[in-house]
């Protein structure tokens, strides 16, 4: 869709002018409708439905100094005629040949406006997934059903009263028999412009292991305006450590695979609410991991296996899907259950390897009960697949930043026999904070009231009062760090108090000071400077700072590290 349009707005096909529905070409600036789309399809079409049909495109020009492509509105359009010296001439379409001119629609709307309380549908044919190749449908068939109530297609015979054979239209729904082209409605509604589904079962009839998603435009939930995104710049899946599916611009080392920005594009993870893929593959895969509850997860852990075990996973930039996401969930969720991170912890377990520990080290290895994943393990031992590291490295080598070549400079090192970095930081700055060192992380929870100290620590926070939370035992905003120095800290965040009630975020600078904190044996977080405890007020709502007294609202639970660095609760 153009870019400058509102869905609100009725639009036609720049060369019909007839279709509604339509695309934007990205190189041309033009609205199209489907049949206008292919080229070849139309063509096919017509002829499976007569092989007596000798048919022809319109032939546009092009310009052979400027190469410049000149579209004809339908007006425009001549058909052949000949002249009685037989040469062959174009003309004008004439008013004989006009009134006989049909588009798929109109069938279908004449019916239901001869009786508006009539449901009318056109004729489904077949495209078989493995070829593409259309089968036409020379005998047709209409509704039944059994006493199992289970939909069933019968013949249709001339003398059943509910057949006439003067209603069919020429529009041929398409079935696919052996692909699956999975829509999750998932917190939100999906639509696609017409030609999004053969570039998909394009690229799967090359190789049943290519799984493909679209290009997913956001449609806008109050206005419905679409918002069209060109395939140059075009944006891929990628991940974050608390195994969030996030999109990122293409980088350079994928950019270097494509052949053509309109090319098939490898994507690290995808979204997950649209993709296709071979039912032939998918079972062979393993289809949806059964321990898994209702949403969330599953397309990362599809998109590690497929990378893993063979496949390869790749958005198609000739494909649209646009989206209009919900406000909310239209989930219920189980009571007591975070069903997310149970079903990242099962692909955390199954797939990544020694990498989950900077998953697990988010809400400090409380991993709950996430289910049996023998079977899982089984499988992709069966598979034979890849090691998550192999993936980060082919597949994802930005995940870590990326930082070019450097395979010259670690032989410089050997060369040099360079101290190991343990050394660096042990004899050279010492004062480093290292995660792993940490004395306590994670939430620090209040026991008087189910709260949780909740702040995030960028720069646009610094200064800012740190206040309570309910607990939700998702680390982020929640997620804190004693360190050997006493800074409570995330990143380079650290929780400051000069004095007053409040306890404020500042970056972190080493000094000890207004950012030394002890957590005690008796559980209570003690401020060296000011000789204060951290307390709760009396609805849970602030933290403050008061003199030291061991009421219930100045003990916490943080879950302290033993000197082997084993998490212990409290």
């Amino acid at each position: 869709m153009d870019p400058r349009s509102s869905a609100q707005d009725v639009h036609r096909c720049d060369l019909c002018e007839t279709a509604i529905l339509h695309s934007y070409c990205d190189l041309c600036h033009v609205n199209l409708c489907k049949l206008c789309i292919g080229w070849l399809e139309p063509l096919l079409g017509r002829i499976a439905e007569d092989k007596r049909h000798v048919v022809a495109p319109v032939i546009g020009n092009i310009n052979d100094d400027t190469l410049q492509f000149a579209w004809f509105n339908p007006d425009q359009i001549h058909v052949g005629k000949f002249d009685w010296d037989l040469t062959f001439n174009w003309m004008p379409i004439p008013s004989y040949v006009k009134d006989k001119m049909n588009s798929w629609l109109e069938p279908l709307l004449d019916r239901i406006a001869t009786d508006r309380k009539k449901v009318v549908c056109p004729v489904i044919d077949n495209i078989l997934a493995e070829t593409l190749y259309f089968q036409s449908l020379n005998q047709y068939s209409v509704g039944g059903f059994d006493w199992s109530l289970v939909f069933r297609w019968k013949s249709a015979k001339p003398h059943n009263r509910y057949y006439n054979s003067q209603n069919k239209t020429s529009l041929r729904a398409i079935r696919l028999a052996r692909t699956i082209a999975r829509s999750d409605s998932g917190g939100k509604a999906a639509r696609g412009n017409p030609g999004w589904l053969e570039p998909l079962l394009d690229r799967i009839a090359e190789d049943k292991r290519h799984v493909v998603y679209p290009q997913m435009p956001n449609i806008k939930d109050d206005t419905l305006e679409f918002r069209a995104f060109s395939a140059r710049n075009i944006q891929v899946g990628r991940f974050d450590w608390q195994l969030i599916f996030r999109w990122m611009e293409l980088p350079e080392y994928i950019n270097k695979t494509r052949k053509s920005f309109i090319s098939p594009t490898r994507s690290p993870t995808m979204a997950g609410g649209l993709f296709s893929i071979s039912r032939e593959y998918f079972t062979e895969l393993g289809t949806y991991d059964p321990g898994m509850d209702i949403w969330g997860g599953e397309n990362l852990e599809l998109s590690f296996r497929v990378w893993m075990c063979g496949g390869t996973l790749e958005i198609i930039p000739c494909s649209h899907v646009g989206h209009i996401f919900r406000k909310r969930s239209p989930y219920k969720w189980r009571t007591g259950v975070n069903v997310v991170k149970k079903n990242s912890i099962r692909l955390a377990e199954v797939w990544m390897d020694e990498y989950k520990n900077y998953y697990y080290e988010r809400f400090n290895y409380d991993l709950g009960d996430y289910g049996d994943v023998t079977d899982r393990k089984k499988l992709r031992e069966r598979l034979q697949c890849h090691s998550f590291d192999w993936f980060v490295k082919n597949v994802y080598p930005d995940l870590f930043g990326d930082y070019g070549d450097v395979t010259d400079r670690k032989k410089l090192r050997e060369r040099l026999q360079c101290h190991s970095f343990d050394w660096f930081v042990k004899n050279v700055y010492p004062d480093l904070f290292v995660p792993g060192e940490a004395i306590a992380s994670g939430e620090i929870r209040s026991k008087a009231k189910p709260m949780c100290i909740d702040s995030a620590v960028d720069n646009h926070n610094y200064h800012k009062p740190v206040n309570m939370w309910p607990c939700h035992n998702q680390g982020g905003n929640q997620y804190w760090m004693l360190s050997k120095n006493g800074e409570i800290r995330r990143d380079d965040g650290c929780l400051d108090y000069s004095g007053g009630e409040s306890v404020i975020v500042y970056p972190c600078h080493g000094q000890k000071g207004n950012q030394e904190w002890q957590y005690r044996e008796d559980n209570s977080i003690y401020h060296a400077n000011t000789q204060k405890c951290m307390e709760t007020s009396v609805d849970g709502q602030k933290l403050t700072m008061k003199t030291c007294t061991g009421i219930d609202r100045q003990i916490w639970t943080w879950k302290r590290k033993s000197p082997s660095g084993i998490i212990r609760n409290n």
